[in-house]
């Protein structure tokens, strides 16, 4: 560490530290004190970042999600497809890297499930940040003639609790990823059959 960096790269660092501790042995078996001793601090140190462990696990998670939004806002960008298009390659792009964190790393796949479950705040973001991306993809729809899509925003939601399955490590065992593809390619046809502008 040096005088000069400030507490958002100390806390980059940190995070950084736990992240590969996490993805290594697990969240249980990852104490402050190693994590700490990773970034060249004291434990005592660490805690002037982080309250405990699990804010650390927290918002680590939190950079997980992010980083799925960050590939995700990419998809809402693509000018070669159409928005159908975006919503398919939206679940399918959310699949793979859900399902990528499960095959690579599954030590850190326990702690993701649980701040899903007791941090609500980091888990609400996440999903709002998901919400917002399908929501411009709808309106593009809409203003394309594509879609026919009243309220974009309960329509996103409905769209996201319908295709929770592609989005959980925990789900990511019962089917090869090829077998995980075509079930969300079959959820994306019907799905979209219901948002597209009647043909005259």
């Amino acid at each position: 560490m040096t005088p000069r960096q400030t507490t958002e790269q100390v806390r980059d660092r940190i995070l950084e530290a736990a992240g590969k501790r996490f993805r290594e042995f697990g969240y249980d078996k990852t104490t402050c004190a190693e994590i700490a001793e990773d970034c060249g601090m004291s434990a005592a140190n660490l805690y002037r970042y982080f309250e405990n462990k699990y804010a650390i696990g927290a918002a680590w998670v939190g950079r997980y999600f992010a980083a799925k939004e960050s590939v995700l806002r990419r998809v809402v960008d693509r000018q070669d497809l159409d928005a159908s298009g975006r919503i398919e390659a939206f679940v399918l792009e959310n699949l793979r890297l859900t399902h990528s964190q499960w095959l690579s790393a599954p030590r850190a796949n326990d702690l993701i499930e649980d701040v899903s479950r007791r941090r609500l705040d980091v888990v609400g973001r996440h999903m709002k940040a998901r919400r917002t991306l399908l929501v411009g993809i709808i309106e593009q729809g809409n203003f394309s003639g594509e879609f026919d899509v009243p309220n974009p925003t309960r329509t996103a939601d409905a769209l996201l609790s319908a295709t929770l399955l592609f989005d959980h490590p925990i789900y990511m065992g019962l089917f090869p990823l090829p077998v995980f593809e075509g079930k969300a390619r079959d959820v994306c046809r019907v799905l979209l059959q219901g948002l597209r502008r009647p043909r005259k």
